[in-house]
């Protein structure tokens, strides 16, 4: 990404020695993504009926839902929110959990193979590795596939990408075509090769 970006940001991110902790605390204030990246979140939210089961009817319950990143175990983050909670006078019960799935090699076969249709089909687009930190279907395929690839070929906006899993989740209908167009190319290369 350094070769688009303004001047300032690529001198900081050119020279990552001086500017590497300035940044660690200064990017999670700018954007909201930068702060899943590059630490554990906590978001709340109503529990769903599987979740209250066991609990007293007259409780409170609210559920916290925590990502990590690929530096943080997830034990060692729900440890913390639990003493955190308990310390605030809050009982805090664990209903499920599973550590962030690792990253693919960006020197793989999948990685590679995904961002030369990329080029080919989003002439405009500068393919550069995100983290996906989510618990999407990708996560059944970790163990089985020596490159699970997170990609999704639209374009979307701010509001969008904030729109995730959310009342009114939304994308542009143009995205569509874009879409159509870079899966019908994955599968016929992919048919080409088998």
């Amino acid at each position: 990404m350094k070769p688009r970006m303004i001047a300032p940001m690529k001198f900081m991110f050119s020279h990552l020695g001086l500017f590497k902790a300035p940044l660690i605390k200064l990017l999670p204030k700018v954007n909201s993504s930068a702060a899943t990246i590059l630490g554990p979140t906590v978001s709340y939210g109503t529990p769903k009926d599987a979740e209250n089961k066991g609990l007293a009817m007259n409780a409170v319950r609210m559920v916290a839902r925590l990502s990590s990143n690929y530096f943080n175990k997830i034990d060692d983050i729900i440890n913390e929110f639990i003493k955190y909670a308990e310390s605030e006078g809050i009982v805090a019960t664990l209903i499920s959990s599973r550590e962030t799935p690792p990253p693919a090699p960006l020197d793989g076969e999948g990685y590679n193979f995904v961002s030369e249709v990329i080029g080919d089909v989003f002439d405009d687009v500068v393919v550069s590795p995100y983290c996906v930190l989510g618990g999407t279907d990708a996560r059944h395929f970790i163990g089985y596939a020596d490159n699970v690839i997170r990609f999704a070929p639209i374009y979307m906006n701010q509001q969008q990408f904030g729109s995730f899993h959310k009342t009114d989740e939304n994308i542009n209908v143009d995205s569509i075509s874009g879409a159509v167009r870079f899966y019908r190319e994955v599968i016929l290369r992919l048919n080409v090769s088998n």
